[in-house]
């Protein structure tokens, strides 16, 4: 074994100890006693938001958002371009790791709108409306001005890195937020009958 595995293997092993002393301790038992008293195991975002959410993507000047079947459709202006971009988008998975990752890959159809740096810029600003609607309690509303979640193109898919919206960035080393976000993770995003759904459940 190389020096390199060897490393790998015993920051993966410091990361699970981590990860376990957090599920274990008290305050994460009564964070998610609280969770499971207060009803806090769904949320959802209706249109209005959506398109309040898209409204606020850099340099956007009007947006309309459908939801329906699946999928989110979108339809925007921005000030720097005389082009819409019309496209559907979509949270195809998700993946939320115990003090790690935190990200949800979007669909997006057509697939040109890959290439679009405005699609990126809407899929930051769902997203950034995504976390606050799951970890409300804890980091409230999306602020007036503020930037949105960092996304990245991986193959077909757009992914956003929860992890860095201002919101979630400025309560890391509160330890009860954090204990919150630690703790309450999605089990299924459904888009119907005019608003986006998320089912939530507690972290193992």
């Amino acid at each position: 074994m190389s020096r390199i595995d060897v490393l790998k293997s015993l920051l993966r092993s410091t990361a699970l100890a981590a990860a376990e002393k957090v599920r274990n301790s008290p305050t994460t038992t009564a964070a998610r006693d609280i969770i499971e008293q207060a009803g806090l195991m769904r949320t959802r975002i209706t249109e209005a938001a959506l398109t309040a959410a898209v409204a606020r993507a850099a340099n956007a000047t009007a947006a309309t958002v459908r939801a329906q079947q699946g999928r989110l459709l979108i339809d925007a202006s921005f000030d720097d371009s005389d082009k819409p971009l019309q496209f559907a988008i979509w949270p195809a998975s998700f993946s939320f790791a115990p003090l790690g990752a935190k990200e949800i890959a979007f669909g997006v159809d057509p697939i040109e709108a890959l290439r679009d740096p405005r699609a990126q810029d809407v899929c930051g600003a769902l997203a950034t409306e995504i976390a606050h609607a799951i970890w409300r309690t804890v980091i409230g509303p999306v602020l007036p001005g503020e930037s949105t979640a960092f996304v990245s193109r991986e193959g077909d898919r757009l992914v956003a890195d929860l992890r860095s919206v201002p919101a979630v960035r400025r309560n890391q080393a509160k330890k009860l937020a954090m204990t919150f976000i630690e703790a309450l993770k999605p089990q299924r995003i459904e888009i119907e009958g005019g608003e986006l759904r998320v089912l939530m459940k507690l972290a193992a």
